[in-house]
């Protein structure tokens, strides 16, 4: 995974973290928490943010624009994960 940035500080380490026991347990985080995920301009926070809503499927779905802008991302990992989360909640 290349998820290339800089660092912003261990809050981000955390919020990594976080989010990758969502990923392990199964749980659904709230949308409206992925949704600032993608937001915050670091590159690790919005890969994890975009696999997750994939969690949601369907009740996602109106979200697809914000995840759609990141197919194109120069970045593989992010691309690649737009990409399959597009084809989970649309």
């Amino acid at each position: 995974m290349c998820l290339t940035g800089n660092p912003k500080g261990r809050l981000y380490s955390i919020a990594e973290t976080v989010l990758e026991k969502f990923e392990n347990t199964g749980q659904q985080p709230p949308l409206e928490d992925l949704v600032a995920g993608i937001e915050t301009g670091h590159p690790r926070i919005t890969y994890w943010s975009i696999r997750l809503m994939a969690l949601h499927g369907h009740a996602a779905s109106e979200h697809a624009d914000k995840v759609a802008e990141y197919v194109v991302s120069r970045d593989d990992a992010l691309s690649e994960v737009a990409t399959a989360t597009l084809s989970e909640i649309k």
